[in-house]
């Protein structure tokens, strides 16, 4: 998997200065940054990230307008520009701070950059100029991430740094991991930033890691996925990062299978190690922060007794439209609740065909129609076939149904 390491440059404090264009005065100031207790200094910390995390290629991203002279600056003042190449880089210096000036820097302008970047860092460089974020966010936010989509390959692994871009950087970086994670099933090893106003006493500048804003995203798009769909799974991987007991987290993926296999009770049984364990906010912060969230969607749960288990989860997944399985669940509720009433054994097979074949109430009756088609995709029966037709009238249809057989 080749790591790619991403740094955003932009416009740095112009500094007035006496000295001759020749001199090697970097744009941005010389600070001294630690990262895992790692030191290094430079000018620019995408230049420092290079040395310590050693990628395979590095993305410089910025806007037309953005400092790209200031790469040739800072390469000059840390020794990797060779004197040989002193005047050309001056000349291309001074062509690219014109542009700069009036934002109308352009690939093809940055592309002698990219190159000398490559041969004086002795690694593949790419200068890729992204848009700014102004009059349609929705348009140049795609656009921003269109012009990453034309530099980054599937399953590269992602060092994102945002320490010299402009101040929305970090959030199209938290963004841009989640999207290309998805599209080109990229891995993020890290989000930096270089906290410069955080320095100690001694002058080092420590390197922040802002990945544990990607983890929260996650977890609200597993909620999201849940709430979608119900299914526990997604919450599994989530919970192990989280250092929560792999039994605890292999149980919700065991919930999940129960559920949808129409096991309410089983689904239930493998909810309890999750829902009576303790969260330790140091060492389970996120799954601790998500805790109450996760338990108010497992409250069905908290029903006693089959019947009333599959009742309950009927109206979670009418919630979510789907139509089959709430119409399963309400079928396989009627039938234990009537069985329990009878005295019987609600878990007998034959006895629960035996109830389902002979029942003669005909909101029963409809209900499995409707279950039938829904399944199997008839469309025979007119009404029946009305109804899914039309999404509004097939969820009254379930509801009133629920409400008739008393279980709603």
């Amino acid at each position: 998997m080749p790591r790619v390491l991403i740094t955003h440059i932009g416009k740095p404090r112009e500094e007035k200065t006496n000295t001759e264009p020749s001199s090697l005065v970097p744009h941005y100031q010389e600070t001294t940054y630690e990262i895992n207790g790692e030191k290094f200094t430079t000018p620019m910390i995408g230049f420092g990230l290079a040395e310590t995390t050693k990628p395979d290629r590095i993305i410089f991203l910025g806007t037309p307008g953005s400092s790209w002279a200031s790469l040739i600056d800072v390469s000059r003042f840390l020794g990797n520009c060779p004197r040989e190449d002193e005047e050309k880089a001056l000349e291309l210096m001074a062509e690219l701070e014109t542009l700069e000036k009036n934002d109308r820097a352009t690939a093809k302008d940055l592309a002698p950059l990219g190159e000398s970047l490559r041969q004086w860092l002795n690694l593949p460089v790419i200068c890729q100029i992204t848009p700014y974020i102004e009059s349609d966010s929705r348009l140049d936010t795609a656009r921003y991430l269109k012009s990453l989509d034309e530099v980054i390959e599937p399953k590269d692994c992602l060092l994102i740094d945002v320490t010299h871009g402009l101040r929305y950087h970090p959030m199209l970086a938290l963004l841009s991991a989640q999207y290309f994670a998805m599209v080109r099933e990229t891995k993020l090893e890290g989000i930096f930033y270089g906290a410069f106003d955080r320095s100690s006493a001694d002058g080092i500048s420590p390197v922040i890691s802002l990945h544990g804003m990607l983890d929260v995203l996650q977890w609200v798009q597993a909620l999201h996925s849940f709430d979608k769909d119900g299914d526990y799974g997604v919450f599994e991987k989530l919970l192990e990062e989280d250092c929560v007991p792999k039994e605890v987290c292999a149980s919700m993926g065991r919930a999940a299978f129960f559920e949808r296999t129409s096991n309410a009770a089983k689904a239930k049984k493998h909810l309890n190690p999750i829902k009576n364990y303790k969260f330790n906010e140091k060492i389970e912060p996120l799954a601790e922060l998500f805790s109450s969230a996760l338990q108010e969607r497992l409250n069905w749960s908290d029903a006693t007794g089959r019947g009333d288990l599959e009742i309950r989860l009927a109206h979670e997944y009418l919630k979510r439209r789907d139509y089959i399985r709430a119409a399963a669940y309400t079928q396989e509720g009627y039938i234990s609740k009537r069985l329990y009433q009878e005295k019987e054994d609600i878990d007998d097979y034959e006895k629960r065909k035996k109830l389902s074949d002979s029942e003669e109430n005909e909101d029963f009756k409809t209900l499995k129609k409707i279950r039938n088609s829904l399944v199997h995709g008839q469309r025979n029966n007119g009404r029946i076939s009305r109804l899914l037709g039309d999404e509004e009238s097939l969820e009254k249809e379930i509801k009133k149904l629920m409400k008739k057989l008393k279980t709603g």
